[in-house]
């Protein structure tokens, strides 16, 4: 996977987050040396800043603002197929193409903001996520606000998502977050 940006805050960014999934990714201005990276190599999937190139291979373009988490989601949805796409937790599911989510049978409706989080949430279920983690990949990179923004949201979600059934969300004291079945 190639990452072509000529903001190299953006590039090395973008090119951690997916290196963080397992994804061999690589990072470069444009340029001449763009031309030669993606003459030597077959890439699957090539993130670019614009969309004024012709590649030969799946392309994602970054738009102003982007997260870190939209960005490998929307990497994964270009290489995996739909039907393996949605993320489950217990009978928690979330679609991400059709930004669909569901607690047993009822539909609940998120703001972007907590979609973004609970995906994020459910993306890594089971493991503890530091609230300082959470925050760069589900926020704009370029957010100034304060942490506390995070136990905000997952008050939020929690009263959505929690309310009334075996909890899914708990919380890892002086860490952050984290999501799994109520079994486990």
């Amino acid at each position: 996977m190639l990452v072509v940006a000529d903001d190299e805050v953006i590039r090395d960014l973008a090119r951690q987050a997916l290196r963080d999934e397992g994804y061999d990714a690589h990072g470069t201005a444009a340029g001449a040396e763009v031309s030669a990276m993606l003459d030597a190599a077959a890439w699957d999937v090539v993130v670019v800043d614009d969309g004024g190139r012709e590649i030969d291979a799946e392309v994602l373009i970054l738009e102003h603002g982007f997260t870190l988490d939209e960005l490998v989601v929307r990497v994964e949805a270009l290489l995996c197929d739909r039907s393996e796409w949605t993320l489950r937790v217990g009978d928690l599911e979330l679609d991400p193409l059709d930004g669909d989510v569901r607690r047993g049978t009822e539909r609940l409706a998120l703001t972007p903001t907590e979609f973004r989080l609970l995906r994020f949430l459910m993306r890594h279920r089971g493991r503890a996520l530091a609230k300082e983690r959470i925050l760069a990949n589900v926020w704009p990179h370029d957010f100034n606000g304060d942490r506390s923004v995070v136990e905000t949201y997952v008050s939020y979600l929690r009263r959505k998502i929690d309310r009334g059934r075996e909890p899914l969300i708990h919380t890892v004291r002086g860490y952050g977050f984290t999501i799994r079945p109520p079994d486990s």
